[in-house]
């Protein structure tokens, strides 16, 4: 009797497993999907308020769990994932904008900034073949004429170089951080001031990140020529210049008298704008 029914009991659930799993396959799917959408509203939040490496970690965990068949949601979370990384200057934001296309992103802007992406990543073959998809749609556009013409122009000069050749110059650099933007303090040209996001307190054991960039905050540093005309070791410029916040690009009058430069309030990522000072 009790194996009868143990038997009984088993055969039920062998015609009803197929629709158990069907059910919770259904739930996870819409589990995810609306977890997607959720993922994508903070992505734009953060994306509106300028957070732009915040949004692409968001952006990034959207796109993942979107399912395969939607190529709508995973080519707007893809294209938005782009956009972010093109905004801070990350290299793969190429990737994502193939992705874009390969999911049929529906404004043909994509293949604009896919060859933007690929002109600054190198690949000029890439990038002429998508300029020209774009101004297959948009003839009259400047972005793309100008585009496609320097991409053509900047095939032609690598194939044929100069006599002059641009290094790194090491006494300037520092490792895994990023140096930009230098300006001569006086017309001498024996000192200058750059822009670098380097570590520069010994004490500090990690440097913050900004939700903007997501790179530690730029500061400005200073480096002078000795007597000998050789230039010395950079330093952080000291006063009231440097803060907690992100510090930009300076520019100086011809005689030298003042500085001005950029700061991004971006302590406690509070994202209040920039400001000229």
């Amino acid at each position: 009797m009790k194996y009868g029914l143990k038997n009984r009991v088993l055969l039920f659930m062998r015609k009803k497993l197929p629709f158990y799993i069907f059910i919770l396959m259904i739930i996870s799917l819409l589990s995810a999907c609306g977890s997607a959408r959720t993922l994508l509203r903070k992505a734009d939040n953060s994306f509106e308020r300028g957070e732009y490496a915040v949004a692409s970690d968001l952006y990034k965990k959207a796109y993942r769990r979107i399912s395969y068949k939607d190529k709508p949601l995973r080519s707007e979370a893809a294209f938005k994932q782009a956009e972010s990384y093109r905004l801070i200057n990350n290299s793969r934001a190429e990737q994502m904008y193939q992705n874009a296309v390969r999911n049929l992103y529906p404004d043909t802007i994509v293949f604009l900034r896919l060859a933007q992406m690929q002109q600054k990543n190198g690949k000029y073959k890439e990038a002429e073949k998508s300029y020209e998809t774009y101004l297959e749609v948009f003839p009259e556009d400047e972005l793309g004429i100008n585009g496609l013409r320097g991409v053509r122009l900047l095939d032609s000069l690598k194939n044929n170089p100069s006599r002059y050749i641009v290094k790194r110059e090491k006494d300037f650099n520092a490792v895994r951080s990023s140096s930009f933007s230098p300006s001569f303090a006086s017309s001498d040209g024996d000192v200058l001031v750059f822009t670098s996001n380097r570590k520069y307190d010994k004490k500090e054991k990690k440097q913050k990140r900004n939700n903007a960039s997501g790179q530690p905050n730029n500061h400005l540093f200073t480096v002078k020529k000795n007597s000998q005309g050789e230039w010395e070791k950079p330093e952080i410029i000291e006063g009231e210049v440097n803060s907690n916040n992100d510090e930009g690009v300076s520019s100086f009058p011809t005689n030298g008298s003042s500085m001005y430069f950029t700061r991004s309030i971006t302590e406690d990522n509070k994202g209040e704008g920039t400001m000229i000072v």
